[in-house]
């Protein structure tokens, strides 16, 4: 019996591969491979846009890429939008949610 607070449902696959390109896209970080590592940033927040704490995580980790080119209005952007995250995502989670309805995994292009 799953618990209370245990995320079920078309959530939780989305969410989870969300978390793990997160990690693979801070391992690429550490590792200097900075386009494979926004890529894999990008598919982390397309999938986890429903999720508050995954969409301000995601927001974060791109104010990194923004500093490292000396983008400084783009990063206040993203600080922003992870800011706004709790109050922005319960708002648009159901019209996002239903369009997007099943979803194909990406491809496996991070291996590591």
């Amino acid at each position: 019996m799953p618990s209370k607070r245990s995320i079920t449902g078309p959530y939780a696959a989305r969410w989870a591969k969300s978390r793990e390109l997160l990690e693979l896209s801070r391992l690429a970080i550490h590792e200097g491979r900075f386009l494979e590592a926004l890529q894999a940033l990008d598919t982390a927040h397309n999938l986890g846009r429903d999720s508050v704490a995954l969409h301000a995580a995601t927001h974060l980790r791109y104010v990194r890429f923004a500093l490292r080119d000396s983008h400084y209005r783009r990063a206040v952007g993203h600080i922003f939008w992870a800011m706004s995250s709790p109050l922005m995502v319960p708002l648009n989670r159901r019209k996002r949610t239903a369009v997007i309805g099943t979803w194909p995994p990406p491809a496996e292009k991070l291996a590591r």
